[in-house]
């Protein structure tokens, strides 16, 4: 039950009974509730009606106001079209007061008889946002679900994610981390009792945000739901779980307390006795290493007793269910089955009254309450305690009454439990055998790892196939290990491939694939077979091989397959072994690649490696062909802003200028990274025109030092210096580069007349400062001066004379603060 003060419990009990009004308040786009009970003076509420089900997860509300009204010389209109009118322009601009997706709240307020409510006697009902509006000809209807149930119906998780983990997550905790992945972690989750149930590693399929939760809370029997929360006194989304043995009567009524008993039921249509409750057994398995499915059953002799059905040899039959777990379900052990199974039976198994009353409105009253109906020797003589299984609340401005459905004891919906029955009609029998076993396991091995294929099994051999998982031993005839802490279960998804990664180059391992079905339940493992995964590429690498040069293999001495080019290289524009070959002919190591005479022209181009924006690269290759003077091809860098999109090409001819056929040249590029590139690729190509022999070695590519823009000195103003001569030296400006070495250039001037010594020419800002004092001599037109950088940045000159010319440079030093 709500919580409620002592002067609401005084009215509640007034013999002489209370007053009661409804409103309704809207969160407009002014960011301000309206109370439709009083819009700008006038009452527009006809009546509202709150709905709340065990049922239903999500409560509901109907609201119904009149469509206008007529105020003095002004109009008001609540419908949403109505573009003039003062409720659609709060904002200032047109924005409609009643449009879905606004929040709104119900309230009922409570006074002595003959007063009515004042500003702190107003009580939550509902709060929920606007679903669809009707504008009818005099009312307008317009409902809504509440807040937090809706939200979570109407977001859904967009992608599967693992959760819990091998030692096990509680459940309100996994419930958490699912609402922050749906990016709704500001709605909370209030568990005010702990639900003493965690979960070990399950995958959480694309659904609905609540129907994730809810069939989490059903495993532990509860439920999540809106409901007011006590600490803050407003509405929040709870983990809540029914009192099954609460006896406590919340609320009592007399007989003139309730009216229109409109229902007196007992029913044996939901009652079961007994239910057997499959599962996989994680602690239990089998020879092939994976877990049992088990069955325990849970009956209810009392029940048995009072609702069973007579055998002709005089027995009991009970009236049985049977609901199957999911092999990925976390009741997994004996005795969460146990304990999943008694909620069943303890919800399940008693046909008590139903019964259908109106009282007055009451705003404590919750779903699972026990009230009690004191005899009315009518209906019943002794006093009833039924527990509230639906609450309706129909409200207005005037009055407000609630009709409550009641029966039995505290408990979830029997409709949730009976939806997992395995029964025709309602759900499918549980499978104790998965799909059959994949077939024609291919192994591709990788380096650090490898590719398997396999094909799926035949749906005519069992269950179809849903997903399966990679298990990967170190030993032949490895144990299969499928504990939530799985030391062999390496991956697991819905494809018939999984690229295996993190393996440990040189060593073999052993793997076998197990199909799984929809409900978890696996078949047999596959044939087993065996990883090698590989080294690192270049795959075979040979004495004296530069491997950390770029691009990767250079000198063409790592060749993994004599049939293609070398590694980390591909031809394009030809075919390799006609248009392109090996060579030992080669400048360095032993290797060498050649274009042989007469044949068609081809590119050979190197993997690609990353460069930035501004950076200085020199390109080089040591080539030599059989046609002296002729251009026998072109060394080219191109850039590339992704792997595949060329923004650019720099290039260098190879040829002209050659005076000897058998001897070795060096082509060479130098250029700047244009900007934008972020990566570049290195590329031979035989020129169309030539004919002769093209043989290439030794591709390099190096970084050079980068050095930023130059910058203009700011002259120290009492010490007068000037640029000297700028039109023929250019201005002083200092620069530094990435090795954080600063430079000078230009001519200083003396001013007039002569500066003192140590005159301070100009400041170096921090960034560019030596920790000590630094020194070097230049020459004037007269004399060898000295020029030192102090550490506080000042540029300082001994004594020259007036008009003396300085020069800066070839002056250098390193920054170190």
């Amino acid at each position: 039950m709500r919580p409620l003060s002592e002067a609401i419990r005084q009215l509640l009990t007034c013999e002489a009974g209370y007053c009661a009004r409804g409103r309704v308040r809207v969160l407009g786009p002014d960011s301000q509730w309206h109370n439709l009970s009083n819009l700008f003076g006038w009452d527009f509420l006809e009546d509202v009606t709150v709905d709340e089900s065990l049922d239903m997860p999500v409560a509901s509300a109907t609201v119904r106001v009149r469509r206008e009204l007529l105020g003095p010389g002004d109009g008001l209109s609540l419908a949403p079209l109505v573009t003039t009118s003062r409720a659609n322009l709060l904002a200032g601009t047109y924005a409609p007061l009643l449009d879905p997706g606004r929040l709104f709240r119900v309230e009922v307020g409570l006074a002595p008889l003959g007063m009515s409510p004042g500003a702190g006697a107003w009580l939550p009902l509902f709060l929920g946002r606007i679903d669809d509006v009707d504008s009818g000809p005099e009312v307008l209807t317009f409902k809504g679900r509440d807040y937090y149930g809706g939200v979570l119906q109407d977001v859904w998780l967009e992608a599967e994610r693992v959760y819990g983990s091998d030692a096990g997550t509680a459940l309100q905790v996994v419930l958490g981390q699912i609402l922050s992945d749906a990016r709704l972690s500001s709605f909370g989750l209030y568990a005010p009792v702990t639900p003493e149930m965690v979960l070990s590693r399950f995958k959480q399929a694309v659904e609905p945000v609540m129907d994730a939760l809810q069939k989490l809370a059903l495993q532990r029997g509860w439920e999540v739901r809106q409901k007011l929360r006590p600490d803050t006194g407003d509405w929040g989304l709870w983990l809540w779980g029914p009192d099954r043995a609460g006896t406590t009567v919340a609320w009592s009524y007399g007989p003139s307390e309730y009216t229109e008993l409109g229902e007196l039921v007992t029913s044996l249509a939901d009652i079961r006795t007994a239910v057997e409750v499959v599962y996989s057994d994680r602690a239990d398995k089998d020879a092939a290493g994976q877990p049992k499915r088990k069955t325990v059953r849970r009956e209810n002799l009392v029940a048995l007793a009072r609702y069973g059905v007579f055998a002709p040899d005089g027995t009991r039959l009970h009236r049985f269910a049977r609901i199957a777990e999911d092999a990925a379900s976390e009741i997994d052990t004996l005795a969460a089955a146990q304990r999943f199974g008694d909620s069943f039976l303890a919800d399940l198994s008693s046909a008590d009254m139903g019964v259908s009353v109106e009282v007055a409105v009451h705003p404590g009253l919750e779903l699972g309450d026990v009230v009690e109906l004191t005899g009315n020797r009518r209906n019943f003589t002794a006093a009833q305690r039924l527990a509230v299984r639906q609450m309706s609340h129909v409200l207005n401005s005037g009055a407000a009454r609630t009709r409550l459905s009641l029966r039995g004891k505290p408990s979830l919906s029997e409709r949730a439990w009976l939806s997992m029955e395995a029964r025709p009609g309602i759900a499918p029998a549980a499978a104790f055998t998965g799909p059959a076993a994949p077939s024609g396991l291919t192994v591709t091995n990788a380096v650090g790892g490898a590719v398997i294929l396999f094909t799926a099994p035949s749906a005519v051999e069992g269950p179809e196939a849903d997903g399966y998982e990679l298990h990967v031993g170190t030993s032949p005839g490895f144990v299969l290990d499928t504990s939530p802490n799985s030391t062999t279960l390496k991956a697991w998804n819905s494809a018939t491939r999984f690229d295996v990664s993190g393996l440990v180059a040189g060593s073999n391992y052993y793997a076998r694939v197990v199909s799984r079905d929809r409900k978890g339940n696996r078949g047999p493992a596959s044939a087993e077979v065996t990883l090698s995964p590989r080294y690192v590429t270049p795959a075979s690498l040979q004495p004296a091989v530069t491997f950390g040069m770029l691009p990767p293999n250079g000198d063409f001495e790592s060749v993994t397959d004599s049939t293609k080019p070398p590694d980390t290289f591909s031809l394009s524009g030809g075919s390799w072994g006609n248009d392109c070959i090996h060579s030992t002919d080669a400048y360095a190591g032993k290797n060498a690649v050649v274009f042989p005479a007469g044949k068609a022209p081809a590119t050979l181009s190197a993997q690609i490696f990353t460069v930035r924006a501004g950076e200085q690269w020199t390109i080089s290759a040591w080539y030599k062909q059989s046609v002296v003077g002729a251009r026998s091809g072109t060394l080219g860098i191109t850039w590339l802003q992704s792997p595949v999109s060329a923004i650019g090409f720099s290039s260098v001819p190879m040829g002209p200028g050659t005076v000897f056929s058998a001897s070795w040249y060096r082509a060479v590029v130098s250029v700047a990274v244009p900007l934008g590139a972020r990566y570049a690729a290195v590329t031979v190509e035989k020129w169309t025109g030539y004919a002769g022999a093209l043989t290439l070695d030794s591709v390099d590519a190096l970084r050079q030092q980068a050095f930023e823009a130059w910058r203009d000195v700011s002259w120290e103003a009492a010490g007068g210096w000037f640029g000297a001569n700028e039109a023929i030296w250019g201005p002083v400006r200092y620069r530094k580069n990435d090795m954080g070495e600063v430079q000078f250039r230009g001519v200083a001037g003396a001013p007039s007349p002569a500066p003192p010594a140590n005159s301070v020419l100009f400041f170096l800002p921090p960034g560019y400062l030596p920790l000590t004092r630094r020194l070097w001599r230049t020459l004037t037109a007269t004399q060898v001066v000295n020029l030192e950088v102090y550490p506080d940045g000042g540029v300082r000159v001994a004594s020259v004379p007036a008009f003396a010319t300085v020069p800066l440079d070839g002056f250098s030093f390193q920054a170190e603060q």
